[in-house]
């Protein structure tokens, strides 16, 4: 398998450790290559050198901060424009974003999962100038993090993956950016031991005691080939 480029685009870093700290984890010790944005400045500037030390320490190959208004998300055209150009820079083989469900709870992960397809809308135009960067291919699959609150928002799973080698690498990460949050802890673990019985039970991944899932935003366009 070839080596790939993964990236992560979030309103707050932590987002990335709590949806999917699991699946960053794995795709950096198999050797990808992992980026994440972090859209807003939600988390503040004191913040960031945890943030770092701690994405890192999860595999984090490069990590980038757009410090743009948070709660609610500003994202405005031009900061879309910027976004294109991150895409055609880094040219990633596939997406990892907020699901494009609206969430209630927390609406700037919905603008956010908004701001990134209109952005990769632009980096895939061939009329778009992007600072001249090569145009974006078309067919760059994008996957949606499971919402805390999945089944209040008609989230369905599309994929799923067995974490239960990283999980105590995810969940050292996550504590250590929600100290003492024991309810949130109990509900990351719940979710991701729920997904494991689909995982083990309907997809016989042996083993599998712990998996994040995805949503998919459109077709996975494989060459000849049913993808599994």
């Amino acid at each position: 398998m070839k080596k790939q480029t993964m990236l992560i685009v979030t309103v707050r870093a932590s987002d990335a450790v709590e949806g999917c700290g699991g699946v960053i984890a794995k795709y950096a010790a198999e050797g990808h290559h992992v980026e994440l944005i972090v859209l807003s400045d939600a988390e503040g500037a004191k913040r960031e050198p945890l943030l770092r030390e701690v994405l890192k320490g999860l595999g984090v190959s490069a990590l980038e901060f757009a410090d743009r208004p948070g709660m609610p998300l500003e994202w405005s055209d031009e900061d879309c424009e910027w976004l294109a150009c991150r895409f055609r820079s880094i040219r990633p083989d596939f997406i990892v974003t907020h699901a494009k469900e609206p969430d209630l709870r927390s609406p700037d992960r919905g603008y956010a999962s908004a701001a990134v397809m209109k952005s990769y809308f632009i980096a895939s135009a061939a009329g778009a100038p992007c600072e001249g960067l090569p145009v974006s291919p078309r067919q760059t699959p994008m996957f949606g993090l499971e919402p805390t609150h999945s089944e209040e928002i008609g989230w369905v799973p599309g994929v799923l993956i067995d974490v239960t080698p990283f999980l105590d690498q995810k969940m050292t990460a996550f504590d250590r950016l929600f100290p003492g949050d024991e309810h949130r802890r109990e509900r990351c673990m719940e979710q991701m031991k729920n997904r494991a019985v689909h995982c083990s039970g309907r997809g016989g991944v042996t083993g599998c005691k712990f998996a994040e899932a995805f949503s998919s935003f459109g077709p996975i366009y494989a060459h000849g080939h049913f993808v599994w």
